[in-house]
């Protein structure tokens, strides 16, 4: 009785420390697992507050003029630009799109289309050559009045996990039901 009753116990006091073993196992891969997303989130957030703290490559003139829309042509001069000065993107480009004209710009990856849409956007600012609208560089309108007034179709469809009209009514919010 005496051998059992040790046997018992021993089996009792081996099972009672293996749980707490694992227990406290399981608690520090917890605590790592936790400390890994917060460095995660640490990371991302350094990421977020740096591109915030970034200053815009284009701004206002001092007398920049709010944009309306244009009524005879947006022209693009004899344009140039590089994202970085050994590698040019566009040289001596010249086009003109006029109201109530499809004007298509295709190209294998790399010539230029996005580019284009990026400048008329004053994402930045051609490094030669002039962008302007009904005769007026581009430059001298608001950047944020310029960006309000353009739509670009992208390829790519991008529809946001909502009904249709929040889709419809992402870019204006305040769209009443007979504008949608």
């Amino acid at each position: 009785l005496v051998g059992l009753s040790f046997v018992v116990w021993n089996l009792s006091a081996y099972h009672w420390a293996r749980e707490r073993y694992e227990g406290i196992v399981w608690s520090f891969y917890g605590v790592m697992e936790t400390w890994g997303k917060a460095q995660d989130l640490a990371m991302g957030l350094k990421r977020v507050f740096d591109i915030l703290d970034l200053e815009p490559e284009v701004s206002d003139q001092t007398d920049a003029v709010p944009f309306q829309g244009f009524s005879r042509e947006i022209r693009f001069s004899d344009v140039a630009f590089a994202y970085s000065p050994d590698r040019p993107v566009l040289k001596g480009t010249s086009l003109t799109a006029n109201p109530g004209t499809i004007t298509a710009i295709v190209g294998p990856t790399g010539a230029g289309k996005s580019t284009l849409m990026n400048l008329l956007l004053r994402l930045y600012d051609p490094d030669a050559g002039t962008i302007s609208i009904d005769g007026r560089d581009l430059r001298e309108f608001e950047v944020d009045s310029l960006r309000k007034n353009i739509a670009i179709a992208l390829q790519e469809n991008v529809l946001f996990g909502m009904s249709v009209r929040d889709n419809i009514c992402y870019a204006d919010p305040k769209a009443d039901d007979g504008r949608v």
